[in-house]
């Protein structure tokens, strides 16, 4: 590095400096790279992450069996509204990701992490004392805002921390959090509601995210190699193997924050992923919004036993997640074995062929048992095949967007997770009135004839995910 520019290095402020890295560069002995940490910090570091993964969502799903109950302490019979206060929570993941996942990548993981938790658990304490529809309507929103962030963040930790050929079964640790919350959220909220108050079902909230925190704070460390690099330059007059530029900061910030739309709407692979997973993701909140009615009106289950109705999706999903990274991580490994190169990130959608028909199988069969009302186990068995095409239709996404883009991998998944949770916020509204106009069986076999038509859609992301990426290369 010349004289003259180590000069406007030194004259430069600390957070205008950008580390030039990618996981190419980092060497295999740079202590400061997180790839090189020890497994046990790895281990601890994703842990925490995917404890954080589990809690965020756990607060949309633990509040599904509780809706009649809280419209009625609200004095309201509107199914719309019914509808939105799971809605509005999801919309509020469409607007935390976008923000906080570029702020990682200008000032690192961890205090992105350390702030979205505070601000969780303050918005989670607002819905539990809230007085009013439109105050909880309020209060659910921001605390959507900030329970996303850590799901972006989180993935974009992984890519940190993992090599590719491993990534796979180490995402399924994180995303077991996600997986989980539907499985045992509905369960504990139908009971709490029945036993002690709806309002407890976002108590245990606070209590479980609290602890949650606090080992955050005390254990998280960072995992962003350009931060981590540039902290240490900064610290360091020996910047001589750092390569640096100086840039102002308002371009620093400009250019992180336009990222996530960056990537989706400047990459067609990305863009026609993400509209595939907002389908899928707007089919899964409608399914937990229109559960209680339909186990209710057509099994007479009361608020206690609904909770059980949603065992079957959570179940299959977390079946379907530990098959799907297995095969991933072994399609992505025997790629490399065989050609003795990184693999394609087209390698990860694979799994889509043979998981994503498991989505519509689900539909028909939840729909028609339900419909026929026929006994109402055979319904459940419906949903566990619907969970399963959840997590096959989307995870070989998540894991597309991570291997292709991992330096920014946290913008990446934030621009995808934009569209997924519009229509994760959007579509269940229209659940409850559809179904009452066309009943749950033709309600379901809609969705499910959408659901074979995108099954079909993504046989070409397969055959043509590599020409496109390389037609639209994209410079972040």
């Amino acid at each position: 590095m010349g004289d003259k520019e180590r000069s406007g290095n030194e004259k430069s402020e600390p957070e205008n400096l950008i580390v030039n890295d990618n996981e190419e560069q980092r060497g295999a002995d740079d202590p400061t790279n997180p790839l090189n940490w020890p497994t046990w910090r790895k281990v601890t570091v994703v842990g925490i992450v995917s404890a954080i993964g589990f809690s965020t969502p756990f607060a949309a799903d633990i509040s599904a069996p509780s809706i009649p109950l809280m419209m009625e302490s609200f004095n309201s019979d509107n199914e719309t509204l019914a509808g939105f206060i799971i809605s509005i929570y999801v919309l509020g993941n469409a607007v935390g990701p976008v923000l906080f996942a570029p702020a990682s990548e200008v000032w690192g993981r961890s205090v992105v992490f350390h702030i979205t938790n505070v601000v969780f658990l303050a918005f989670t304490v607002g819905c539990a004392l809230a007085t009013s529809l439109p105050s909880m309507l309020v209060f659910r929103f921001f605390a959507g805002c900030a329970g996303a962030a850590p799901l972006a963040v989180g993935a974009g930790t992984i890519a940190d921390l993992i090599p590719r050929e491993q990534r796979g079964r180490y995402f399924a640790v994180f995303a077991t959090g996600g997986q989980l919350a539907p499985l045992v959220g509905p369960v504990i909220g139908g009971f709490l509601t029945a036993r002690i108050h709806w309002r407890w079902t976002f108590w245990i909230v606070v209590i479980i995210h609290g602890i949650i925190t606090v080992v955050a704070f005390l254990f998280l460390r960072e995992t962003y190699a350009p931060y981590i690099r540039k902290r240490r330059a900064r610290l360091s007059k020996d910047n001589g193997n750092i390569q640096m530029a100086s840039v102002p900061k308002k371009d620093i910030f400009l250019q992180a924050f336009v990222r996530p739309l960056k990537v989706l709407f400047g990459s067609p692979m990305v863009l026609f992923l993400a509209i595939y997973q907002a389908m899928v993701w707007g089919y899964r909140f409608l399914m937990y919004t229109t559960i209680p009615q339909v186990f209710g009106k057509h099994y007479h289950f009361g608020p206690s036993t609904t909770g059980l109705a949603y065992l079957g999706n959570g179940i299959g999903a977390t079946i379907a997640m530990y098959s799907i990274t297995k095969i991933s991580d072994s399609l992505v490994i025997r790629y490399k074995d065989r050609h003795k190169c990184d693999p394609k990130p087209e390698i990860r959608l694979l799994p889509l062929l043979f998981g994503g028909p498991l989505l519509p199988v689900g539909l028909f069969w939840y729909g028609w048992s339900a419909q026929l009302e026929v006994h109402w186990i055979v319904p459940i068995l419906g949903t566990f095949f619907f969970g399963a095409g959840i997590v096959a239709a989307s995870l070989p996404s998540n894991l597309y967007v991570v291997d292709a883009f991992t330096q920014y991998a946290a913008s990446a998944m934030a621009g995808s997770m934009l569209l997924r949770a519009v229509a994760g916020g959007l579509i269940p509204m229209a659940g409850n009135p559809m179904f009452a106009a066309m009943g749950v069986g033709w309600g379901c076999s809609l969705l499910g004839f959408i659901s074979v038509l995108t099954c079909v859609l993504s046989i070409g992301f397969v055959l043509f995910g590599e020409r496109l990426r390389e037609k639209f290369p994209l410079t972040l």
